[in-house]
């Protein structure tokens, strides 16, 4: 009897609804438990960041840095007996049984494991950024993106692709939550709002008549994207208002289509290596 295909998408997204409905269960918004400090997921030994719905995955089980059982090894570390790896995907590439050729790629899975995971292994030292020089990145980040912003006090946060800006409420109207600075909300908001603005026609062509998913999709995608940009400039994020209507959506629509949240995910990657592209290097650097 041949060999049932497994769904790799299907398994992941099933591990990634079981962390979300298991949050909603206890009764509490589901946060991404990453803090400022801890950085975008990266392998242990390549030192490449995880992308897409990866980085997005291994950010939700913690931790920064990640490698395969073999890659610890050679790094001359050792997963602990009885640690179980999490599955990621990863493009395999398809060959002509004829030709020889390359035919494409599908989509395999490898198994992962994070630095709590192993022995006889430190992380790298990183140098401390406080939240001054923080704030002074993210600033200059947002700076060089060129999309307009305008502050009110009517408490409203949204992306006008008419106006090509962004309607935002004074930074003195943020408040703390219980994973967030005021600040840390402030920013993480903005940065969402500046995701949805890179589907603007004269950037990916996200938005309009193209987005045929939907208003939620385009709320995925801007929050995913926002999340991967909170890692990276070391912005922990807040807890929105809304969290919860987006948890029940991603629910509902998962359970019809397993390729949704990794096609959004895809989305969101996009979004932010062209916010990214629009940096100095310089910048880069700082950052």
């Amino acid at each position: 009897m041949a060999k049932a295909k497994v769904n790799i998408k299907a398994q992941i997204v099933e591990q990634l609804l079981e962390i979300m409905t298991a949050a909603q269960a206890n009764g509490t918004n589901w946060v991404m438990p990453f803090g400022g400090s801890s950085g975008a997921p990266v392998n242990a030994l390549t030192g490449k960041k995880y992308r897409g719905m990866n980085s997005l995955f291994l950010t939700l089980i913690g931790g920064t840095h990640f490698a395969t059982y073999k890659q610890w090894s050679d790094l001359g570390a050792q997963v602990r007996e009885g640690e179980r790896g999490t599955k990621i995907t990863v493009p395999m590439p398809i060959t002509d049984k004829v030709t020889g050729e390359a035919a494409g790629i599908h989509w395999g899975s490898r198994a992962v494991f994070s630095a709590a995971q192993v022995d006889d292994w430190d992380a790298p030292v990183t140098k401390a950024v406080d939240e001054t020089e923080r704030n002074a990145i993210v600033d200059a980040f947002t700076a060089n993106i060129g999309v307009e912003v305008n502050y009110s006090t009517q408490g409203a946060a949204f992306y006008r692709p008419a106006t090509d800006s962004i309607q935002m409420p004074h930074r003195a109207q943020f408040t703390a939550t219980t994973t967030s600075t005021a600040t840390e909300t402030f920013y993480s908001t903005l940065l969402h709002e500046y995701v949805h603005s890179t589907g603007h026609k004269s950037r990916l062509n996200r938005l309009g008549s193209k987005n045929t998913r939907g208003y939620a999709y385009e709320e995925l995608i801007a929050e995913i994207g926002a999340t991967m940009l909170c890692v990276e400039l070391g912005v922990s994020p807040a807890a929105r208002e809304d969290h919860g209507q987006y948890l029940a959506s991603w629910i509902k629509v998962l359970d019809n289509d397993h390729d949704y949240i990794f096609k959004a995910a895809s989305e969101a990657q996009k979004a932010v290596d062209y916010l990214h592209s629009l940096q100095s290097s310089q910048l880069e650097e700082a950052a």
